[in-house]
């Protein structure tokens, strides 16, 4: 009898050695027969080969895979440039933009505007009447009424103006993500390629239509023919650039801007965004927070598809945000709890961290270790303050709020009259990190690492933790660059600076003093002094991780794969059993599996939760308390491994044992 189909089934399970060490399985009827075939009352449904891809299908996504020519799935030798800052620009003609800064030679590469009128196959300039114009992708009420099986209502118009930006993340691609405050006006997220060749020739004019440096000078020049607006496709051909300039800034005809989902209702104000869970590192899942509600939304980051919605505990309205490895929301507030958290699997475990004693704060910018360690930003204490909080794991989410705070203060020497603006963690070493703390004027470097979990509440004089001096710039956000060193973000001036750090992390000259060389504008010493209309534009706000996921990644190679079945056909369910699967891991590598189970054909929020990961085959759903009978059913094989040239994973083929209801 097979393990999990139940007595008087008459089948045998019969494992057989899988790549890696897992475990291959197939199925055998003792009396001959063929007893799993597609359509019979009990199967084991191929996941692959073949693999199907999302290009084939949209039951299927993959992200940073391929299949190779033995039909298995193996990791892509393609490696973006990931050598470069998103940095949010507030204003910029009041439209909102964003900045593409290359980390290595503080050039200004490109500059976008922060939404688009194509999200949509019909989109054009014009007022959007919801099956073309200037419409969103999607929105709140289109995901309401998915949720509700209710008919959608009509997509919403993209606003042009007063956008504000201030959030990017940025995923292994090199891809990012801007969220576009819209404070007053209409929150909103859209989606900037990072490569030439995932940007979209809307117009078939066989080029792609995208800002560059045209001149070389290190920055990009908005309005080329000084007609006091921004330049777009249309605006050049009726007034040419001066003195035979080529056109650097496409505005809304920029084919590299991919889509824009609106986030809230009116008023609403989105100010914080991380990438979701579960993606590999690849550009997965996005959380998207307003403010004012204390809602985040889950988009789907390729589609711009909104996928279900998170509510805060109540008294928690975010300022930012900053995903763990655990899937865990932690979220800087400046109400009465500084720190609120929520997984992502499970909300409603959701919380606000104890209080530190007797010292209130109010947090602005949040930033997670690789040891799970929360850092934050005091928006108020003078001299610059950081905080550290270390969950309390031991008892799962149960215990989240309960852990311990670290107090480091007086930064920056001790002498400045300034609150701390922005925080990032390194991985400087496989066994020690750095935190790199940013205020207005200076840049404190934090021996992050050298403080163990600590069962009580601390606090550290960081008096004496090296730093350098700014002068004269107002730093609103860190990042760490993919060779280690720490990039800036200055809204007056506005400006990004490279302050470089080697191996060690000897703390960085920044040379923000000498002038431009020969013609160029940027770099000059380590910065680039980013040109708007007016003398205060495009006012960075970069307040989040700019350089993001991809610096992190970058030693790493991940890859994932999903696929949506059905078993039985005719809107009938399926009990489902097991999933398994045959994967060469070589040292260094790792693949985990989960899955969940809904009667949606997209899912949505009636499905089950995530199952648990397994490591080994197989990956057990009929155990699983997560799982129900259902038509159909989502697996997701997230593989890890080591960055070329070392061997890749390679995954051969994959599996779901199901029984259909009822037979």
């Amino acid at each position: 009898m097979a393990a999990g189909l139940g007595p008087g089934c008459g089948i045998d399970l019969v494992r057989t050695g899988g790549g890696g060490g897992d475990l291959g399985m197939h199925f055998e009827d003792p009396d001959g027969g063929a007893a799993f075939v597609d359509g019979a009352p009990f199967g084991a449904l191929p996941l692959g080969p073949p693999f199907v891809l999302r290009s084939a299908d949209l039951s299927a996504r993959e992200v940073g895979l391929v299949v190779d020519a033995s039909g298995g799935l193996t990791f892509s030798t393609a490696r973006p440039d990931l050598n470069v800052a998103w940095i949010a620009n507030a204003q910029d003609f009041s439209i909102g933009t964003v900045s593409k800064v290359s980390t290595r030679t503080v050039r200004e590469l490109a500059r976008y505007r922060s939404t688009t009128c194509f999200s949509l196959p019909g989109g054009s300039a014009r007022p959007c009447d919801d099956s073309g114009g200037c419409c969103a992708v999607d929105s709140d009420q289109r995901l309401q009424a998915r949720v509700g099986k209710v008919a959608e209502p009509a997509r919403l118009q993209v606003p042009l103006t007063q956008n504000l930006p201030s959030r990017t993340t940025v995923d292994v691609n090199g891809d990012v993500l801007v969220a576009n405050r819209g404070s007053g006006n209409q929150a909103s997220l859209t989606r900037i390629a990072n490569s030439l060749a995932d940007c979209l020739d809307r117009n078939h004019n066989g080029r792609i239509d995208t800002s560059s440096d045209g001149n070389g000078d290190g920055v990009i020049n908005t309005d080329c023919n000084h007609d006091g607006a921004p330049d777009d496709l249309a605006s050049v051909q009726a007034r040419a650039c001066v003195n035979g300039l080529k056109q650097e800034f496409y505005g809304g005809d920029d084919e590299c801007v991919l889509w824009t989902t609106l986030v809230g209702s009116g008023g609403r104000s989105a100010i914080a965004l991380a990438l979701g869970p579960g993606q590999g590192g690849g550009p997965g899942d996005a959380w998207v927070g307003t403010r004012s509600d204390g809602l985040f939304r889950r988009v789907d980051g390729i589609t711009g598809l909104q996928e279900s919605m998170l509510q805060l505990p109540g008294g928690c309205h975010p300022l930012g945000v900053a995903l763990d490895s655990h899937g865990v929301l932690w979220v800087p507030t400046d109400d009465a709890n500084p720190l609120c958290y929520a997984p992502t699997d499970r909300p409603l475990d959701g919380g606000a961290a104890r209080n530190p004693g007797g010292v209130p704060f109010v947090a602005r910018t949040a930033s997670v270790d690789r040891d799970g360690n929360v850092w934050l930003t005091d928006a108020t204490a003078v001299p610059p303050t950081v905080w550290r909080y270390t969950p309390d794991r031991s008892a799962g989410n149960a215990g989240l709020g309960q852990g311990h705070w670290i107090r480091f203060h007086h930064l920056g020497g001790g002498k400045q009259g300034v609150p701390a603006t922005g925080i990032a963690l390194d991985t400087r070493t496989p066994t020690s990190y750095f935190g790199w703390v940013g205020f207005p004027g200076g840049l404190v470097q934090l021996p992050a690492s050298t403080y163990p979990s600590y069962k009580f509440d601390s606090v550290v004089d960081g008096s004496s933790f090296p730093w350098n001096a700014l002068p004269g710039f107002t730093v609103t956000g860190v990042g760490v660059a993919v060779d280690g060193s720490v990039v800036l973000g200055s809204s007056l001036p506005s400006a990004a600076i490279r302050c470089p750090a080697d191996i060690k992390a000897v703390v960085p000259a920044c040379d923000v003093i000498s002038p431009a060389k020969q013609q160029n504008v940027c770099p000059a010493g380590d910065r680039c002094e980013l040109k708007g209309p007016n003398p205060t534009d495009p006012e960075p706000a970069a307040y989040s991780d700019f350089v993001g996921v991809a610096g992190r990644a970058a030693t790493i190679a991940h890859g994932s794969y999903s696929r949506v079945v059905s078993a039985c056909g005719s809107g009938a369910a399926a009990s489902w059993r097991w999933v398994s699967w045959d994967i060469d891991l070589p040292p260094g590598a790792s693949v985990s599996v989960r899955a969940r189970a809904g009667n949606t054909v997209i899912p949505d929020g009636s499905w089950t939760d995530w199952t648990e990961t397994a490591g080994t085959a197989p990956l057990d759903l009929a155990g699983a308390p997560e799982m129900k009978q259902s038509m159909y059913l989502e697996v997701e094989l997230l593989i890890d491994g080591p960055a070329p040239p070392a061997p890749a994973p390679l995954l051969r083929s994959a599996e779901v044992a199901f029984e259909c209801v009822g037979d």
